[in-house]
């Protein structure tokens, strides 16, 4: 399959051609927990500003490597299975 972005162009490597903004943010919608128990609530910009960091956020790169490396092997046994009917 071939890359949808050239190597070292995009995303791989700055151009000069590449535009960067600020952003203001003036509030924004948090969206907290699945299921029913699920709540959202929009929240001003100073609220954002003042929160405490997420505790759990240094386990965010070993969990997403977890599921990543699971996606990756139920995507291959699928493809296993497809290939022998």
């Amino acid at each position: 399959m071939p890359a949808l972005v050239p190597q070292g162009v995009g995303v791989d490597a700055p151009q000069d051609s590449d535009l960067y903004y600020r952003l203001v943010i003036n509030e924004c919608f948090y969206v907290g927990g699945l299921g029913a128990g699920a709540a959202a609530e929009v929240i001003s910009a100073d609220d954002l500003a003042a929160a405490e960091p997420d505790r759990c956020a240094h386990m965010l790169a070993r969990c997403s490597v977890g599921w990543t490396v699971k996606i990756t092997e139920a995507a291959s046994e699928r493809r296993h299975f497809a290939a022998a009917r």
